[in-house]
């Protein structure tokens, strides 16, 4: 396995880069402080959108989604958005995708289903393909607890892994990893 540097115009275009994500044709997006940007799998560098998201994530069929003002949001080649979850008003609420509420939505992972889930604080919400969000794990209080549903307790669910096989869901929670099956 070899690194090698990310092309110098990207790499100097923002230093601030805070989430990044790739797609199955080895394009590469990242977003960070003066926006999103796209390197192609040839290296090419272009900026997809000037909007700052905190979180970023390709799902099925290659679709780029992103979190930005306490929603969820496809987004396409040309940098424009779509609503996918979230009414954009902040708080917790579950329910059909449009009319859900999202706080701090931390990352973004798929599982090999096509169920989108989203760490936020002491929760793990999941947005199935057909709309509906819920809360899988955790809830208002905030600690570390092993249990099901809502007596699993989170300190601060930051990142998230799904293996791809499993489906197990890997949690980053303050300074350890917990899994979710």
């Amino acid at each position: 396995m070899r690194s090698r540097a990310i092309p110098a115009p990207f790499a100097v275009g923002d230093e601030n880069l805070g989430t990044v994500a790739a797609d199955s044709a080895g394009n590469v997006y990242a977003s960070g402080r003066y926006g999103t940007y796209k390197v192609s799998a040839t290296g090419t560098v272009s900026q997809l959108s000037t909007l700052l998201f905190r979180a970023l994530a390709v799902g099925p069929r290659d679709v780029l989604y992103g979190t930005i003002a306490n929603k969820i949001v496809t987004i396409a080649g040309d940098g424009s958005t779509t609503p996918y979850a979230g009414s954009g008003e902040e708080g917790y609420q579950d329910g059909e995708a449009g009319t859900a509420k999202f706080g701090t939505a931390n990352d973004l992972a798929f599982d090999p289903f096509g169920n989108l889930y989203v760490p936020e604080g002491g929760r793990i919400r999941k947005i199935t393909p057909q709309g509906q969000v819920s809360t899988l794990a955790g809830g208002p209080l905030a600690g570390i607890a092993d249990g099901t549903g809502s007596d699993a307790r989170f300190r601060n669910a930051s990142e998230l892994a799904v293996d791809p096989v499993t489906g197990r869901l890997y949690v980053f929670d303050g300074h350890q990893i917990r899994r979710i099956e």
